[in-house]
């Protein structure tokens, strides 16, 4: 089966600890501290380290022995893919997990050709760029998945156990998928017409309390959840695209809030091929957190996407970033 490569996207951001609304601006913080010298000061620890035994020298290789997982920056004709350019890092990563024997064979013969031992590793190249625009409290992270490969959880912890001494105790980064309305809008324009159905789940209103709508008969404590079901008329669909963009969560937890009412998701009854889908809120989100490149990019010789290629997608990606959130300045 044929790879696919997709690019994922990443907000980072650093608050108070006791005080989640409190972020601090991401170039300047206790008192002259980048974050982005802090990125580029662990990225350069993963670096091509050359040695004088040897002409082309020997890659340094980092070991995440918990999860036996090795990485390092991919080194290409002695050239460290690893680049830094304004307020932008890219590069490629390697990596590759360790700790198993699995034959490798040659796929016209079927012969075997190699055994892969507990103490070797396939090393898969994944692109990566930090983003980390001057003076503002939201930095961007993008990396590539390979299939079902990626390399998010490694950089994530990574960089939070690199930053923690590095940074006040009170303060707390974190790394958390960023959802582009962009990409949701893409990827809702494959589904045919609209919503036949609208499943509001776990909502929260004083009005539908089973207590008040049946006079006092039903108690609220036997109540789990409340749902709140729209049919639509015959021959009519539901927008589920444009509605979407106009969805907002309460800032307190991760519920949906529309004026006094919340509500913690949203399920949408479709027909795919003359069946009828359910999809939630949460699902379709997941759909604006990754762009799929398969098809734009170029492949090398070892049929991965050249840097030059999926670098431009991500600066792509970055175009509809800056889009999105200077609307929402505005």
């Amino acid at each position: 089966m044929a790879k696919n490569f997709n690019l994922s996207l990443y907000q980072i951001t650093i608050n108070k600890r006791r005080d989640k609304k409190n972020y601090e601006v991401l170039s300047d913080f206790m008192n002259g501290t980048d974050l982005l010298k802090i990125v580029n000061g662990l990225l350069k620890t993963w670096k091509y380290v050359p040695t004088e035994n040897t002409e082309q020298g020997i890659s340094q290789i980092q070991k995440d022995d918990e999860n036996e997982r090795v990485f390092r920056i991919m080194n290409i004709d002695s050239k460290d893919q690893l680049f830094a350019n304004g307020r932008y890092i890219t590069g490629i990563i390697e990596s590759g997990d360790y700790g198993t024997e699995e034959n490798i064979v040659d796929v016209l013969t079927g012969k075997p050709s190699h055994t892969k031992k507990i103490t070797e590793s396939i090393l898969y190249p994944f692109y990566f760029m930090f983003y980390l625009p001057e003076n503002s409290k939201l930095g961007f992270l993008i990396v590539e998945r390979i299939g079902n490969l990626g390399i998010y959880s490694l950089i994530e912890s990574k960089l939070r156990l690199y930053t923690a001494p590095k940074i006040d105790d009170d303060c707390v980064l974190k790394v958390r998928p960023l959802v582009l309305k962009k990409l949701v809008n893409d990827h809702l324009k494959y589904v045919t017409g609209g919503a036949k159905k609208i499943i509001f789940e776990k909502v929260r209103k004083e009005d539908l309390h089973v207590s008040k709508l049946s006079n006092g008969q039903v108690s609220d404590e036997n109540v789990d959840n409340i749902e709140v079901v729209y049919n639509a008329k015959r021959n009519n669909l539901f927008n589920i695209s444009q509605w979407f963009n106009v969805m907002n969560k309460s800032d307190k937890s991760s519920f949906y809030i529309v004026e006094d009412i919340e509500y913690e998701d949203v399920k949408f009854e479709f027909k795919v091929q003359g069946t009828p889908r359910k999809v939630s809120i949460k699902e379709i989100e997941k759909l604006g957190t990754y762009m799929d490149i398969t098809e734009f990019v170029t492949l090398a010789n070892n049929k991965y996407p050249t840097y030059e290629s999926i670098n431009k997608q991500a600066h792509l990606l970055i175009t509809h970033i800056k889009e999105q959130f200077n609307h929402e300045k505005e």
